[in-house]
């Protein structure tokens, strides 16, 4: 998940998934509890990764 994949309307809209061959976008929303959650995440620049195992390992 990259902060750029998240919308304004707090839509997670992937680059690929498993049913992409049907050309339908897979969308997922995002609710309140989520975006609080997300928020510190979603202030990186658009194209990095919101999750890092080096951070989550603290090294």
């Amino acid at each position: 998940m990259r902060p750029g994949d998240v919308n304004r309307k707090a839509e997670y809209i992937p680059g690929s998934h498993k049913t992409e061959h049907h050309d339908r976008p897979r969308v997922i929303f995002l609710g309140p509890k989520a975006q609080h959650i997300l928020l510190p995440y979603l202030l990186r620049p658009a194209d990095a990764y919101c999750f890092s195992p080096r951070e989550a390992e603290g090294k």
